[in-house]
């Protein structure tokens, strides 16, 4: 059975997250990070309401992200996409481009829109903003009563601004 991560600072609040994949299977969509190395997509258990991804190093969880359908999100902020959770890399891991190449393989895998969390951590902000650049005009953004309007890159600033209004979610469109 995987395990998760190294000894050394895991994020993983729950060490049952590696029993989601231990009837994983490796998936076509692939990444590479920062330091050039490549990251092949894991799926794990999975369900009608959510979804669990994966990047391993060996036998070891390093990336996990879970995605839910809109009768699970439902309550915090209506939405018809299947939204994204908190994406979570381990430690030693992080600011090498793992988390955003995580959900970029997940989204190239799930080939239809998902929503972001409400109310981001400044990280999932920055891998946002990232999305939005790299991708122009496939990022919307959305509140409770539908499509605010597509996210764009003006003289560095976004706009419509996404963090301006609280309950919002981005949109990505495959």
């Amino acid at each position: 059975m995987p395990r998760i991560g190294s000894v050394l600072g895991t994020v993983f609040p729950k060490p049952t997250q590696a029993a989601y994949f231990a009837s994983g299977r490796v998936l076509k969509q692939t990444t590479t990070d920062a330091k050039g190395r490549a990251w092949t997509l894991v799926a794990g258990d999975a369900d009608d309401e959510l979804r669990n991804y994966g990047f391993f190093d060996g036998d070891d969880l390093i990336a996990f992200v879970r995605i839910a359908s809109p009768e699970v999100t439902a309550d915090d902020c209506p939405t018809v996409f299947w939204s994204v959770g908190k994406i979570e890399v381990l430690d030693a891991y992080q600011q090498q481009g793992i988390g955003s190449g995580l959900i970029a393989a997940v989204m190239k895998e799930h080939g239809a829109p998902l929503a972001s969390d409400l109310d981001l951590s400044p990280a999932a902000a920055a891998m946002w903003r990232s999305h939005i650049v790299a991708n122009p005009g496939r990022v919307e953004l959305h509140d409770e009563n539908g499509l605010i309007g597509i996210v764009k890159v003006l003289g560095g600033a976004l706009h419509p601004d996404p963090w301006a209004k609280r309950e919002t979610r981005l949109v990505r469109r495959s």
